[in-house]
C-alpha cells in the first residue's frame, strides 16, 4: 500500500486525496445530521391533536386511509398508506452453468453495483390520516424522511413481478431485483413536521388559503387529479398543469363564497420550509428512533475519524 502511494504521480495522488477528503467530510456531516435529528426528537414534546399548537409539532397516532380509492403497492399489490418501490435489472453475462460470481455475491447480500440498473423507481405521495384518539390530521408524505414498517426484497424474470409465491424468489437465475417499502394501514406512526389548520368560517376572506385546502382534497385522489389535469397523459402533473389546477380551485372557492358556503377545514402535517427542522415519519417507536439516530451518529463519527486518520497517514507517507 505504501509503495503504491509513493509510486503515484502528483496529479493522480491529489485526485485520490480530494475524493478521500470529500468522503471524510461527508461522513462527518452525516454524523452531525444524525445527532441533530436525535436531539430534535428528544427535545420536542409529543402533542395531542386536540391541543396541538400550530407550527413544528411532534405527533404519535395510528395511520388510516382517507375516504376514497385505496392505495396499493404496484409491485406486490398490497394495500398500504405509502410505498416506495424499485425494480433493478441485475442481469449480466451468465456462464454455462446459468449463473456467475455476481449471482453468488447477490445470494449472500452483496450487490454487484456495476450491473444494477434502475428501470422503475416510484414513491407515492397520497395523503392519509394520523389519528391519536383526540383528533385527526392529514399527513402529506411528500418530502418526508420515512422509516417504513415493512421492507421486502425478492427476485424474478419480469419487469413487473408476479405475486404470491414469487415474493420468495432468490437472486440466482433471475434477471430482476424488486425492493418494496411500505407504511401499512393501522400502523402506529411517529411524525414530526409543520402542523397547520386551514379553512373554516373565520377564514372565508382568505381565498388563497381556501384554494390550498381544496387542492389538498384533490391531491388525495391522485387518479382523479390525473384525469382532470394531466393533459399530455404522461402520468405526472407538470407545473403548467398544476397551475391550471390552482386556477380551477380558486374558481370553485369563489363560487362557494357566492353561495355563502363554508370552506373546508383541514389540519395538515407537511414538510417544513426550514432545513434545520426535518419532516420525519416513522413506524418505529419513539425510543427506537432515538436509539437509531444515536447509533448512526456514533457509526458515522467513527467512520469519519478513521477516514481522516487514514488520510493523514497517507500524507505522512507521501511527504
Amino acid at each position: 500500500m505504501a509503495s503504491w502511494i509513493e509510486s503515484l504521480d502528483s496529479a493522480k495522488f491529489w485526485i485520490y486525496a480530494t475524493f478521500w477528503i470529500v468522503g471524510s467530510l461527508y461522513l462527518f456531516t452525516r454524523a452531525f445530521s444524525a445527532l441533530h435529528k436525535k436531539r430534535l426528537i428528544n427535545d420536542t414534546p409529543t402533542s395531542l391533536l386536540r391541543s396541538a399548537a400550530q407550527g413544528y409539532t411532534e405527533l404519535t397516532g395510528r395511520g388510516i386511509h382517507i375516504d376514497g380509492p385505496m392505495l396499493y403497492s404496484p409491485l406486490s399489490g398490497r394495500e398500504c398508506l405509502w410505498y416506495r418501490v424499485k425494480t433493478e435489472d441485475i442481469s449480466d453475462h451468465n456462464n454455462r452453468y446459468g449463473y456467475d460470481l455476481g449471482d453468488i455475491f447477490r445470494l449472500f447480500g452483496f450487490s454487484n453495483k456495476s450491473s444494477l440498473v434502475n428501470i422503475n423507481v416510484q414513491e407515492s405521495d397520497d395523503l392519509f390520516y394520523l389519528d391519536d384518539d383526540t383528533g385527526r390530521c392529514v399527513i402529506d408524505p411528500e418530502g418526508a424522511d420515512i422509516t417504513p414498517s415493512t421492507k421486502r426484497i425478492w427476485y424474478g424474470n419480469s419487469p413487473v413481478p408476479s405475486r404470491g409465491s414469487a415474493l420468495k424468489g432468490s437472486a440466482i437465475g433471475n434477471r430482476y431485483k424488486y425492493t418494496e417499502e411500505l407504511l401499512l394501514p393501522r400502523d402506529i406512526l411517529y411524525a414530526i413536521g409543520d402542523l397547520k389548520t386551514q379553512g373554516g368560517a373565520g377564514s372565508m376572506t382568505d381565498m388563497r388559503e381556501e384554494a390550498r385546502d381544496l387542492l389538498v382534497e384533490w391531491k388525495r385522489d391522485h387518479r382523479t387529479l390525473l384525469e382532470r389535469f394531466d393533459r399530455n397523459n404522461d402520468g405526472e402533473i407538470s407545473e403548467s398543469e398544476w397551475e391550471r389546477a390552482r386556477k380551477n380551485a380558486t374558481e370553485e372557492i369563489t363560487s362557494k363564497h357566492s353561495g355563502d358556503d363554508v370552506p373546508l377545514i383541514v389540519t395538515l402535517l407537511k414538510q417544513t420550509n426550514d432545513s434545520r427542522r426535518p419532516f420525519m415519519i416513522s413506524s418505529d417507536p419513539l425510543h427506537d428512533l432515538i436509539d437509531k439516530y444515536q447509533k448512526h451518529t456514533l457509526l458515522f463519527f467513527i467512520a469519519s475519524l478513521a477516514a481522516i486518520s487514514t488520510m493523514l497517514w497517507v500524507i505522512n507517507i507521501r511527504f
